[in-house]
């Protein structure tokens, strides 16, 4: 005869309580990162909009670099997304698979973006090349920084799942990942619209 497991509706409350809580917090803290980027995007759109020529003559932004980028970052959130699915329907060994596989493309888009700098440097967009290098390594470094944030979020969470850890109870920590993540991704496609196609 089977047991039957009654769950404590308080400890059912609590948990949603926490969740709610938590899901609260993080939209918060995606506003405030929202309100940076954007107050940060509008600069760039005037002294995009005041300069004679965007780039200036004998400079080019690449493209090609940027666009696999943005292919990578695209990918790494469908990943990501795949991994929470998983891992709210129990299949534990294959949300570990495409948390790896996030995690792999988020370390491809910093060494990538790292490409890109030199790419940058070599073409002569530097730092004192002008506002064109100013605002171009401000807003793509401030944008690699938030990702090496989400990858350590990743790699706490994959050494979890590696030590043998409960993956399962850390579903809120990687839902809340997945929307910071999602936004990271989101500020790319942006960035790279505004800043290399335009």
């Amino acid at each position: 005869m089977s047991k039957v497991v009654q769950l404590d509706p308080r400890a059912i409350a609590r948990a949603r309580v926490q969740e709610t809580t938590g899901a609260i917090g993080m939209m918060m803290a995606l506003a405030a990162w929202g309100m940076m980027f954007a107050a940060l995007f509008f600069v760039y759109l005037g002294l995009r909009a005041q300069a004679k020529s965007w780039p200036p003559p004998g400079l080019s932004l690449p493209l090609a670099l940027p666009l696999v980028n943005t292919v990578v970052m695209v990918a790494s959130s469908l990943t990501l997304k795949r991994a929470l699915e998983r891992l709210r329907s129990g299949e534990r060994v294959w949300a570990v698979r495409w948390m790896t596989g996030t995690f792999a493309l988020g370390i491809a888009f910093v060494g990538l973006q790292c490409l890109l700098w030199i790419q940058l440097w070599s073409e002569g967009i530097r730092l004192n090349t002008g506002i064109v290098g100013a605002v171009t390594y401000a807003l793509t470094t401030l944008h690699a920084f938030h990702v090496v944030g989400g990858i350590a979020v990743l790699g706490y969470l994959l050494a979890v799942a590696m030590r043998g850890g409960q993956l399962h109870r850390r579903t809120s920590t990687l839902r809340y990942c997945g929307m910071y993540w999602h936004f990271v991704d989101a500020v790319w496609l942006l960035m790279f619209v505004g800043m290399f196609l335009l």
